[in-house]
C-alpha cells in the first residue's frame, strides 16, 4: 500500500483504538448506516509546507451525527466525536457543516475536523 492509504488507515486505527463507542471509517458506504461516527476523507498534501522527507498530510475528518442538519440534539453526539478525535489525533480546527451523506441527498449535522501529520511517509 502507498503512503496515502497507510496514513488514512493509520489515522482511523488511532481513533478506533480509543476506549468507548467511537467508530471511525474510511468509506462513506460504511459510515452512512453506522452514525454517529467519524469518516476520514482522503488527506490533502501540502508540498509547500512539507519537509525534505515529504509533504505535510492534512486530514479532513467528518464527525457525523445521527440527526438531520439543524437539529440541536446533534451537538451532544458531535461533542463526543470531536473530543475523541482530539484525544487520538489532536484536532487543529472544528467547523460545523451540513454533510450530504444520506442516499436521498438530505444533509446530516456534522463537524469538519482538520489535523496534520508530519510528513507523509510511504
Amino acid at each position: 500500500m502507498g503512503g496515502l492509504v497507510n496514513a488514512t488507515t493509520g489515522a482511523a486505527a488511532a481513533v478506533n483504538a480509543l476506549e468507548g463507542d467511537v467508530r471511525c471509517y474510511t468509506d462513506p458506504a460504511d459510515a452512512i448506516n453506522n452514525r454517529p461516527c467519524l469518516l476520514i476523507a482522503p488527506p490533502t498534501l501540502d508540498y509547500a509546507d512539507g519537509t525534505m522527507t515529504g509533504p505535510t498530510v492534512r486530514f479532513r475528518i467528518i464527525a457525523l451525527s445521527s440527526y438531520a442538519a439543524g437539529v440541536f440534539d446533534a451537538l451532544a453526539e458531535l461533542d463526543d466525536l470531536v473530543d475523541a478525535t482530539d484525544q487520538a489525533l489532536t484536532v487543529e480546527r472544528a467547523e460545523p457543516i451540513q454533510y450530504p451523506l444520506t442516499k436521498d441527498g438530505s444533509r446530516v449535522a456534522a463537524y469538519l475536523l482538520t489535523t496534520t501529520d508530519y510528513p507523509l511517509s510511504n
